[in-house]
C-alpha cells in the first residue's frame, strides 16, 4: 500500500508539472544565468520555460555551467547540468516537452569552446532539432565565431543575433533568435508608470520584420515590466525568477 502511494505521488507530481508546461505557450520564458537556480534546469523546465540559458567556460578540456574563471566549480559541467537531464526529462513529460532552447553564452574563445561544444553534442543529436521534430534547439550566444562561419557548423547550432544591421542576409537562417540590451534602449526601473519606451518599441517593430523570436537581457525583473514588454510584442520574458514568470503569466493568460 505504501509504495502505491509512493507511484501515485510521483504520477501527481508529475502531472502538474506538465500542466505546469502546457499553461503558456504564447508568451514564452526565458531562464537568465539559469545555473543560480534552486534546482538549475529543473526549475526553469517545470515552469514551462522555452529558452533556458547557461554561461559556459572552456578550461582544461572541460564545459564549465559559469559566469567567470574565478566562480567554477568542481563538477558543474554542461553534461551533468543540463545535457544529461533531458533524457529524464522525456521520461517523465514526453518527448514533445523537450521542445524549447538551450542557449549557451559562451564566455572563452568563440571557436575553440564551440568546437568542443559540438564535440559533445555529437553524443546527444537523438534530442536536439532539426533531427528530432519535437527536440531540443541549440543556440549560441556570447562569444560567437564571425558570421561568414556560420555555415562551418552543423545543422543543430543555431546562433543569437545582437545586432540586426551587421548581419548578412544570406545568414539569417543560422540565426535562432534576436537580443539586446535593454538599458542601451530605456532607463526605466520596472515600477510605476512605464516610460521611456519608444525606443524599446521602435526596436520591436524593426526586429520582427527578420522573422526572428526577439529578446532583451537586463530588463526589469518585475510584474510591471513582464506585463509591458508582452503588450509591447516581445516574444520571450527574460528572467531570474521562472516561477514567478510563469505564475504571472498563468494569471494573465486566465479568462
Amino acid at each position: 500500500m505504501r509504495q502505491m502511494t509512493k507511484v501515485k505521488l510521483v504520477f501527481i507530481m508529475c502531472f502538474v508539472g506538465f500542466l505546469s508546461i502546457k499553461a503558456q505557450e504564447e508568451i514564452k520564458i526565458h531562464s537568465h544565468n539559469d545555473y543560480h537556480q534552486r534546482i538549475p534546469f529543473w526549475d526553469a523546465f517545470t515552469s514551462g520555460a522555452k529558452s533556458i540559458e547557461a554561461d559556459i567556460i572552456l578550461k582544461d578540456g572541460e564545459l564549465f555551467v559559469a559566469h567567470e574563471e574565478k566562480s567554477i566549480a568542481l563538477g558543474q559541467t554542461l553534461e551533468p547540468m543540463y545535457l544529461l537531464p533531458l533524457q529524464r526529462a522525456k521520461q517523465l513529460y514526453g518527448e514533445e516537452q523537450l521542445e524549447f532552447q538551450l542557449m549557451l553564452d559562451v564566455k572563452t574563445d568563440a571557436y575553440k569552446t564551440l568546437d568542443a561544444i559540438v564535440m559533445l553534442l555529437d553524443q546527444y543529436l537523438r534530442y536536439l532539432k532539426p533531427y528530432n521534430q519535437t527536440g531540443v534547439s541549440i543556440v549560441i550566444s556570447g562569444n560567437r565565431p564571425k558570421e561568414v562561419d556560420y555555415d562551418n557548423y552543423p545543422e543543430h547550432i543555431q546562433f543569437d543575433c545582437q545586432n540586426i544591421l551587421t548581419m548578412p542576409q544570406d545568414k539569417w537562417d543560422k540565426v535562432a533568435m534576436i537580443s539586446i540590451n535593454f538599458k542601451k534602449l530605456s532607463n526605466w526601473n520596472g515600477e510605476g508608470e512605464p516610460k521611456n519606451l519608444e525606443k524599446v518599441k521602435e526596436f520591436i517593430d524593426s526586429a520582427k520584420k527578420f522573422g526572428k523570436p526577439i529578446r532583451f537581457w537586463g530588463t526589469p525583473d518585475t510584474e510591471g515590466s513582464w506585463k509591458t514588454l508582452i503588450d509591447l510584442g516581445i516574444d520571450f520574458i527574460g528572467t531570474d525568477d521562472p516561477l514567478a514568470a510563469n505564475s504571472f503569466i498563468k494569471t494573465k493568460n486566465s479568462p
